[in-house]
């Protein structure tokens, strides 16, 4: 398994957790499923947004923080496939 894998199944896992905890009432495995897959994107699309912010109007970017971007966006690759 890829750092990336690694990485998408730990934000999915950690935010299903907290979804079936409040959620659990409703026993609905797919509104849970869904919802995780949502939350998840919006916690990576947010650490990609956090990172190019930083770096807004420099030409490049530090590379070990374009390795970490990139790293991001295929996290955000696996999520979406879940």
């Amino acid at each position: 398994m890829t750092k990336e894998e690694q990485e998408a199944d730990r934000i999915y896992n950690s935010i299903y957790i907290e979804i079936f905890e409040y959620g659990e009432e409703m026993s609905e495995e797919i509104v849970i499923s869904i919802l995780t897959k949502k939350c998840a994107l919006l916690h990576v699309n947010g650490l990609i947004e956090i990172l190019d912010d930083m770096y807004n109007g420099y030409y490049t970017m530090p590379s070990e923080v374009s390795d970490k971007v990139d790293s991001l966006e295929k996290v955000k690759e696996i999520i979406e496939s879940k």
